[in-house]
């Protein structure tokens, strides 16, 4: 029996791990290291090390692609959640050789930026009006968010500003320019990333 060990690393984690298939049909077990996103393009490194020079890489709900100028980089993107599997096949026997498992998860929720003060952050009458959704530095994963559209309100009045895109109204500027002093500025949206909806917002102090 054929001993076959693959090396992973999946690299907006920072870290590697070992996987060991003792059977030509064995899973590889990552721990909590094969967690990938759904929709976005997770790139990790495959290498290798069983002696299989010829084979194919394919998966059922993972759209693969190979990164140009690299050996064993791969972008995987998957729009189901949960586990789903790469199947690696030689490609004169046909024989599926070994199998590794991803869980997919979704996203984390993105700040709502109003420029560049974030949520629970201080503002003055005379901001800007750009609004921005995006990862903090916390959050290892780079994205493009487009804002769709947002509402402004505050405690102390009924009153809802609404507007598209990405930058705040007139009606907006002008709400935020009457409202108290010490108020708390809370600003919703929906955004978009890849054709899916989300909603996020944040709280400015006045």
């Amino acid at each position: 029996m054929r001993k076959i060990k693959f090396t992973l690393i999946i690299l907006f984690f920072i870290t590697s791990s070992l996987g060991f298939s003792q059977t030509d049909m064995a899973v590889i077990s990552l721990s909590d290291q094969n967690m990938l996103y759904t929709l976005y393009p997770n790139e990790v490194i495959i290498g290798n090390n069983g002696g299989y020079k010829d084979y194919k890489i394919s998966s059922d709900n993972i759209k693969i692609t190979k990164v140009k100028g690299t050996v064993n980089s791969y972008l995987l993107e998957c729009e189901i959640e949960g586990n789903q599997q790469l199947y690696f096949i030689d490609k004169a026997t046909k024989d599926t050789f070994d199998i590794i498992t991803y869980r997919f998860e979704p996203m984390p929720l993105p700040e709502l930026y109003y420029d560049f003060r974030r949520n629970g952050e201080k503002i003055n009458y005379s901001y800007s009006v750009n609004l921005r959704v995006n990862y903090n530095e916390s959050i290892p994963l780079i994205a493009k968010f487009d804002i769709i559209d947002w509402e402004i309100s505050i405690p102390e009045s009924p009153t809802i500003i609404k507007g598209n895109g990405f930058q705040l109204n007139d009606s907006a500027t002008s709400f935020i320019k009457n409202a108290p002093v010490g108020s708390d500025i809370i600003i919703r949206c929906t955004y978009s990333y890849k054709g899916k909806l989300n909603k996020t917002s944040s709280i400015f102090k006045l």
